[in-house]
């Protein structure tokens, strides 16, 4: 299929003024943790299915909410995805929890001040909206 759809989902640390990004293997960049909506399922019921699947947590009274989408246009000759479009969502915590994300996905991942996090979020759309959160809650 040449265009792809998918979550990212961005947790929040209101108390501690964090956010939580992961060094993904298969794009090779700090990003949020996120997936791929799957054929019958809406993208709020992707961020809650995938949460537990990246992060080891079940998400169950935290707000989370739809806050941007990104359209990028994949440019690699051999890729079968032409189109990526990305909804962003923010799932927003009192504190930090420890999430034990999963090790196949990133090769570490944790929670950053916002100095820390624009330092490590190179992709361009990804930086756009973590700079436009940051702005936003005041982080």
């Amino acid at each position: 299929m040449p265009d792809h759809f998918s979550t990212f989902f961005l947790p929040l640390s209101m108390n501690h003024k964090l956010l939580y990004l992961g060094h993904h293997i298969k794009a090779q960049a700090w990003i949020p943790p996120g997936g791929h909506i799957e054929p019958g399922e809406t993208p709020q019921e992707t961020v809650r299915r995938e949460f537990p699947e990246e992060l080891d947590y079940t998400l169950d009274a935290e707000e989370t909410r739809f806050f941007d989408i990104t359209i990028t246009r994949i440019e690699r000759p051999k890729s079968p995805c032409k189109t990526h479009w990305d909804l962003w969502y923010l799932v927003k915590f009192n504190n930090s929890p420890e999430f034990k994300f999963d090790k196949r996905e990133f090769y570490q991942a944790g929670w950053f001040d916002k100095e820390k996090a624009l330092e490590l979020v190179r992709i361009v759309h990804c930086r756009r909206v973590v700079e436009r959160v940051i702005g936003e809650f005041n982080l």
